[in-house]
């Protein structure tokens, strides 16, 4: 069984859970986990390069850490929901906001 959910396809195949791409790559959690920690290491060290006053500096890159894996809990938390058949939607609506270079 699979759902189409903001452009992920999340197919069921005994109990093993993985989110396809778009393009139908294979990414599971902890994959996107290993991603998010390295995007949290290069903005981290964006911090340390700015913010030279060490307060300011570990305040902010401590309201950094906590930003992005609240947000990642949120897509945790949504993923591990996906035994409901679907009925739970992606939790940043039909479509995920795009950046634009």
């Amino acid at each position: 069984m699979s759902k189409n959910q903001a452009g992920f396809n999340v197919p069921f195949k005994n109990g093993q859970e993985t989110i396809k791409s778009p393009d139908n790559r294979l990414m599971s959690l902890s994959h996107l986990s290993d991603f998010i920690s390295n995007l949290e290491g290069r903005i981290l060290t964006v911090t340390d390069a700015v913010v030279s006053d060490k307060e300011q500096n570990k305040a902010t890159k401590s309201l950094f850490r906590n930003l992005i894996w609240d947000e990642f809990d949120v897509v945790r938390k949504w993923y591990y929901e996906q035994d409901d058949n679907g009925a739970t939607p992606f939790p940043y609506g039909p479509q995920v906001p795009r950046l634009t270079r």
